[in-house]
């Protein structure tokens, strides 16, 4: 991140109602405070390895689950699967059809389903994400 981009990113911060901004891109950290203090608080001063920190623990975090099409057809989401419900290991969660047959489009996880990716009635292509299933229900 150049010098320009961030007095666009300052212009951006002045022209709009947001106080505050931080963004890291290239190893780089970029934090923008909208404020009138003319010294730094010991809190506004920050150690250059701290200035953007992770997020929580990824290995803490459920894993997410993706349901994938597992051939070419028209995609037919079973009624009671919206984004919410539970769902158990090999149950169906959808149809795709192909060739006039209906083929069931199962889960491998117990959870519940995050999002839905495509649309009933849509045609999908072999290996295309059709939903996600995260933790457990």
């Amino acid at each position: 991140m150049d010098i320009s981009a961030v007095e666009q990113l300052v212009k951006m911060l002045q022209q709009s109602d947001v106080s505050e901004l931080e963004i890291a891109a290239g190893g780089m950290c970029v934090k923008l405070k909208r404020g009138y203090d003319v010294e730094p608080d010991d809190d506004d001063i920050i150690d250059v390895d701290d200035a953007c920190s992770p997020g929580p623990d990824e290995s803490q975090l459920p894993k997410a689950v993706e349901v994938r099409a597992q051939m070419v057809g028209i995609f037919r989401l079973l009624d009671d699967k919206v984004p919410g419900a539970a769902v158990v290991p090999k149950q169906a969660v959808g149809l795709i059809e192909s060739m006039k047959l209906m083929n069931e489009v199962s889960c491998d996880a117990k959870g519940i389903i995050e999002q839905i990716y495509v649309e009933d009635g849509s045609p999908v292509e072999y290996g295309q994400l059709l939903l996600t299933v995260v933790g457990d229900a």
